[in-house]
């Protein structure tokens, strides 16, 4: 069976021909629910790896299921017989297919009897250029997995209404030692088909903050747009309200040039844009269209999208609790990036009454972005001496600061200060409690240096 050799595929794609872009695992559309909808003839220079978020078909008749897969979605709108040919870039490579009819269904419970067609067959040696699809003259609805030739499969007979899902697989070409690498794409072409399809137009969906959004936004489309539509001065966008603002570039997520196709897009100002409220606003870009979508319908005028551009808050201490016995928190003004602070804790200093010196630092509650607003200082002693404390920061060992979302780091010099006054004069710390005692101490520096 195909899908024993995966790990193999996985394990040499470092080896994987330039010619295609490998696309990271769980892309959108390797789940049947978030298929590409498609109307015609249409090219995919990625290749894919995994089964997406979901294993929608784990088998079918022709003895294999999903697998490095990609999904397309046929919505008929006039009906008609339905042809293709799946032609790979690299004629070694082998693709397999399968068609699922959802008419009566859902994408969220495919199952076996739900296929009406699948081709599993064996490209190597190299059979018919790799090419394989449904035709006029076969009368086969399947190939088993492993078998050479069987390229076509018999045509579909369309009905207006009827939906269908369309799994291709990438099982790559055979490679040195027998281990098969990912394929370089392919090209999907209905010429033949009487049936015609429709889909629907795009729309922009909202506007994801790149540090305090002044520099950069990426903007997320209701479906796939093609990247050779998108314009890469920017000229597809305008920017109102506020202080105005220019674009400079945009540049579509996973676009290799004008090849492929995304969901989400780029947008990178001129100039960072002052605090304020903006407008981002579709147009007609330099190059004649709007954003197409992969049914090549475009982007309906006009659309427009709000955002706001935050006064920019540098990374700077706000607060700071008093120690702790050994341990001193401070929170920032902003969000820092959690690799940015030293472990060794030589991003800080402390001066005072009482000579001690920081010997670890990390920050607390660093969220799925490795951020965090709150910074844990360990002493290398214990402070027992009444008076005025400062913290000041400076480069540390790792050779800068602490940085926010934007790269900018906090100021060399920032500092604050707490006091320790006790009622005699001296803060009382238990020799033997697990903060104080010198083991906990030597524990923190092997910990975070």
């Amino acid at each position: 069976m195909k899908h024993l050799y995966l790990l193999l595929c996985l394990l040499a794609f470092t080896s994987f021909s330039t010619q295609a872009q490998l696309l990271p695992p769980d892309q959108p559309e390797q789940d049947a629910c978030n298929a590409l909808q498609i109307c015609g003839n249409f090219t995919s220079p990625y290749s894919y790896q995994g089964n997406g978020t979901i294993l929608d078909l784990p088998t079918t008749d022709c003895g294999d299921g999903e697998a490095n897969s990609v999904w397309f979605k046929l919505v008929v709108n006039t009906g008609g017989i339905i042809v293709f040919t799946i032609t790979p870039f690299t004629s070694t490579d082998d693709y397999d297919f399968a068609i699922v009819d959802i008419t009566n269904g859902n994408c969220n419970s495919l199952s076996i009897s739900d296929v009406i067609r699948c081709n599993f067959n064996n490209n190597s040696p190299v059979f018919n250029g790799g090419v394989l699809g449904l035709n006029t003259t076969s009368t086969s609805t399947s190939t088993f997995a492993g078998a050479t030739g069987g390229s076509y499969l018999q045509q579909i007979t369309a009905n207006p209404g009827d939906v269908y899902l369309i799994m291709i697989n990438n099982f790559g070409s055979p490679g040195p030692g027998g281990v098969y690498l990912p394929s370089a794409g392919f090209t999907l072409d209905f010429t033949g088909t009487t049936a015609t399809f429709n889909g629907p137009s795009p729309t922009m969906v909202g506007l994801v903050p790149s540090c305090n959004s002044a520099q950069q936004l990426t903007l997320i489309m209701s479906e796939n747009i093609l990247c050779n539509s998108i314009e890469p001065g920017g000229s597809d966008f305008t920017v109102t309200g506020g202080s105005g603002g220019t674009l400079s570039s945009a540049v579509g997520v996973n676009c290799s040039g004008t090849s492929g196709y995304t969901d989400k897009i780029l947008l990178n100002f001129s100039s960072p844009l002052p605090a304020g409220t903006y407008n981002l606003v579709a147009q007609t870009g330099s190059d004649g269209n709007t954003l197409l979508n992969t049914c090549s319908h475009p982007l309906v005028l006009p659309a427009s999208l709000s955002f706001i551009v935050p006064p920019y808050v540098p990374p700077a201490f706000v607060s700071i609790e008093p120690p702790s016995c050994s341990e001193i928190k401070i929170k920032m003004a902003t969000r820092v990036r959690c690799d940015s602070i030293a472990k060794d804790g030589s991003d800080f200093s402390i001066s005072g009454p009482q000579a001690s010196s920081v010997i670890a630092a990390y920050g607390t509650g660093c969220d799925s972005l490795n951020f965090t607003d709150t910074v844990v200082l360990l002493l290398q002693s214990p402070l027992h001496t009444d008076g005025t404390y400062t913290v000041t920061a400076k480069n540390g060992t790792d050779g800068n600061t602490q940085m926010d979302s934007c790269g900018l780091h906090q100021a060399v010099g920032d500092a604050i200060s707490f006091s320790l006054n006790s009622y005699d004069g001296q803060v009382v710390a238990t020799p033997d409690t697990l903060l104080c005692n010198a083991q906990y101490l030597q524990l923190g520096a092997n910990n975070f240096s």
